[in-house]
């Protein structure tokens, strides 16, 4: 079984609650929720929020189901060339993102008729999926994206269970493998308005940078799943039972941080940057 987190750092933010917005129909003015889901090549992460006061309700995370189509996204890519294995790979995501409002709902005691937003990152090739967009050109170069843009979507569109009269918002992507995801932690860290020379990095499967200041900003991808998860490092593995998840340097020795509190059996991602650090 493996390993995810569902907990992190939140930074304040301003939102439009839904019941300023002109034509949403909403069932109660203290009943207003919206969803924030990161679509990973590995996990895929969905969080409730209160639109009404901007407070974090509830998190729920999975394993991305079309990793039985290939752990990377390369390997989707390739199997998603017809118009038929790219409804498939589409449906099981839908169907995973599904699973997790059941859940945030249940956890939250809250009906999903209340959702009226939803708010959707990922990288390029999670983005064109999710969108069942053409993936053709990402996989071959110049990897040009069919499309980099923003879109606004409405329920039945995307078979989401939500309320009906939903908004579903997906965020622009930056390049074939820059995608939206790093386009979210940029503008919640707000690396447009810093004057001093900043560095943003998100290490997913898909390892993406962004490097810059108010003024300028340039971005960089590269395949940083295979280097955390096993590929060419001994004992190298994902976040799964057994595995050293920390590192940690006492005055007299170092000890081990194994997830399942079991013997070590491997090394996974965040094991081995602390391991480095020592």
């Amino acid at each position: 079984e493996q390993k995810i987190l569902t907990r992190g750092i939140e930074a304040k933010t301003k939102i439009q609650p839904d019941i300023y917005k002109k034509y949403l129909k909403v069932d109660s003015t203290d009943k207003i929720f919206g969803l924030a889901i990161d679509i990973g090549t590995t996990t895929v992460v969905a969080k409730l929020v209160n639109m009404i006061n901007g407070q974090s309700l509830a998190t729920q995370a999975d394993l991305n189901p079309q990793s039985r189509y290939g752990d990377d996204v390369i390997s989707r890519i390739a199997y998603a060339q017809t118009e038929a294995k790219s409804a498939e790979l589409q449906k099981t995501i839908i169907d995973c993102i599904n699973d997790l409002i059941a859940r945030l709902c249940s956890q939250a005691s809250i009906k999903p008729k209340n959702i009226y937003e939803m708010c959707v990152v990922g990288n390029t090739t999670m983005n064109h999926i999710f969108l069942k967009l053409p993936v053709t050109g990402l996989g071959q170069a110049p990897y040009k994206a069919f499309s980099l843009d923003a879109k606004d979507l409405t329920t039945d569109e995307l078979a989401l269970q939500i309320n009906p009269h939903a908004n579903i918002h997906t965020v622009e992507n930056i390049a074939g493998f820059v995608g939206s995801d790093i386009t979210a932690v940029a503008l919640a860290v707000d690396i447009n308005s810093a004057q001093d020379l900043t560095l943003v990095v998100d290490i997913g499967t898909n390892g993406e940078i962004v490097l810059g200041t108010a003024d300028k900003l340039y971005a960089a991808s590269c395949a940083a799943g295979p280097a955390f998860e096993g590929a060419r490092i001994t004992c190298g593995s994902r976040a799964a039972e057994g595995a050293i998840e920390a590192v940690i340097v006492n005055e007299n020795d170092i000890d081990l941080d194994v997830i399942g509190n079991c013997q070590p059996r491997s090394i996974c991602g965040s094991g081995l940057i602390d391991a480095v650090a020592v």
